[in-house]
């Protein structure tokens, strides 16, 4: 590293956050890490994000501003990889906020084991009160881990907010977001991107980022892009093709992981982009069987019971997918 230059490079993508954006930064501005930048790349908004930004920059001089035209998500963190100077990159939800040890702490396990991949355990916020979300498989935690050996990790939340990479395994993997215009669950194939190529990954279970679970403004509310996760996961298909060897390992097992996404995916939305996905996923899945990719084992029990109705073409699936999706957001919401 040349002297002067960020260990730790926070990228904060930002689309009209005025709300919980002043609370976002200053977690960022009071790290205990002093060797960081904080780079916001402003996508385009229309309410006053862009005010607050400045405002906070002109606090202290590790805030890098880029204002941009709106493109979308994953062309701001694309962008914003290609402006980052750190040998570690974290990421930072505008509606979300840090622990002031964050990066500290996530950058000592890394340089100490050297892991390309530090993910921690997060923390869910909904109406002023924050509840560890505990989604760090226990039996991995605090050691270095190839997830294509251990897969437990690829069943929890992506939460790609709650890590840091290093930028040499990310440039190695040629690994970056997507970024077409419009899509949506880019962070789903960054996830599994990273997880699928590295073989030094630390989890810890400390938990850092507080994520809300009570933005009205998220976009997981929203009911457009109904297919836009089966680009993703396209994506990501496509991707290791470069990695067959890696793909063998996981491919099986990763269908249960997709139907999980897939279900929740359903769950939210309504009417007729519903009853389209669900004929998709139906044939989606009976094709998966027929390949021989699906292996009830893999899949939880209530899950192996939803596949069993969802392969059927049994339209109950619908509403028992839905009922179960609800329950489990309504257990992990503080």
């Amino acid at each position: 590293m040349s002297h002067g230059s960020p260990e730790v490079t926070v990228l904060v993508p930002i689309y009209n956050a005025e709300q919980y954006l002043s609370t976002c930064l200053d977690s960022l501005l009071s790290q205990t890490k002093e060797s960081i930048e904080i780079v916001c790349i402003n996508d385009g908004s229309t309410d006053n994000s862009m005010e607050i930004i400045e405002k906070s920059a002109r606090k202290d001089p590790r805030i890098t501003v880029f204002d941009k035209t709106n493109s979308g998500y994953g062309d701001s963190l694309n962008q914003g990889l290609e402006r980052a100077n750190g040998d570690y990159i974290g990421i930072i939800e505008s509606d979300d906020f840090a622990n002031a040890t964050m990066f500290e702490n996530l950058f000592a396990i890394a340089t100490r084991n050297g892991a390309e991949i530090v993910k921690s355990d997060f923390f869910e916020h909904a109406n002023g009160v924050s509840r560890k979300a505990d989604i760090i498989p226990k039996a991995d935690a605090n050691k270095l881990i190839a997830p294509t050996d251990d897969f437990a990790i690829f069943k929890s939340q992506p939460s790609i907010w709650s890590a840091i990479y290093a930028r040499t395994f990310l440039d190695s993997r040629e690994i970056v977001f997507t970024d077409s215009p419009g899509a949506a669950f880019q962070d789903t194939v960054f996830n599994l991107k990273t997880l699928a190529t590295s073989d030094k990954v630390w989890l810890t279970d400390d938990a850092y980022v507080h994520y809300r679970r009570d933005n009205d403004g998220s976009s997981i509310h929203s009911n457009d892009k109904v297919f836009a996760v089966c680009d993703e996961y396209e994506n990501f298909e496509r991707y290791m093709e470069n990695y067959p060897d890696r793909m063998a390992k996981i491919e099986r097992k990763l269908q249960a992981v997709k139907f999980e996404t897939f279900s929740w995916n359903l769950s939210r939305l309504s009417g007729q982009a519903r009853e389209k996905f669900f004929t998709y996923m139906h044939q989606r899945f009976v094709s998966l069987q027929k390949d021989g990719l699906i292996c009830y084992e893999d899949f939880a029990t209530e899950d192996a019971h939803l596949l069993a109705l969802l392969l059927g073409g049994d339209s109950r699936f619908v509403q028992a997918s839905i009922e179960a999706r609800n329950a489990k957001f309504a257990t992990n919401t503080p």
